[in-house]
């Protein structure tokens, strides 16, 4: 028969256990394990930092992962880069957020504009639903042509940034503070300006990927 220290001491490890799992599921600390998840996955070379769930926002529809993505790429990135990205995040974050109600997982990407004299940016956004059935699939093309044909999703879009004068306007797009703090391959030659470049036709940027 047990000792009454033997049952005390199993008690209390799943008291423990049972807060640790409630804790775990707190919105706040899903940014920081997401994160994690992705460290620990196979990345693309021409990242300049591992991306990095920034914020999870609280909507009407379900939470909303943010993903900031800085490329290290100068002009318009190759589609290989872009969803084989999108790829390896979503298969490392979605068990994180499995049983959460996700509204779309949401991604913004920073990367040089030629002469990288200035910082573009980037959206896809993607539902639950896609997200769920790629994990079967693993293939970045068809993902991207699910993407593009959802009416759900966002596909390669141009982030609004806002047109505050600092950063610290741009709360919106957690992106911007990303690359503006990044100190590694074509954003140490960017300008500090995050109002990206206005010059590019969206219609070319959006088909090229």
């Amino acid at each position: 028969m047990p000792s009454l220290v033997v049952l005390a001491l199993s008690t209390a490890v799943l008291l423990v256990g049972g807060w640790a799992v409630r804790s775990w599921r707190v919105p706040g600390d899903d940014a920081t394990v997401a994160t994690e998840r992705i460290g620990g996955h196979t990345l693309p070379l021409e990242l300049a930092e591992p991306p990095a769930v920034a914020v999870v926002r609280g909507t009407d529809d379900g939470l909303v992962p943010v993903v900031t993505v800085l490329l290290d790429v100068e002009g318009d990135p190759a589609r290989r880069l872009v969803w084989s990205t999108v790829d390896s995040v979503l298969d490392a974050i979605h068990p994180v957020f499995a049983d959460r109600r996700v509204a779309r997982y949401e991604f913004q990407f920073a990367y040089a504009a030629p002469g990288r004299r200035r910082v573009r940016y980037r959206r896809v956004g993607v539902p639950p639903s896609l997200a769920e059935r790629h994990l079967d699939d693993r293939d970045w093309r068809r993902l991207r042509s699910a993407v593009s044909n959802a009416d759900d999703a966002t596909f390669w879009t141009a982030l609004d940034v806002g047109g505050g004068r600092s950063v610290a306007d741009r709360h919106d797009a957690p992106v911007v503070a990303a690359a503006a703090e990044c100190e590694v391959g074509v954003f140490a030659d960017c300008s500090a300006d995050p109002l990206g470049d206005p010059t590019v036709a969206e219609a070319e940027t959006s088909g090229a990927l």
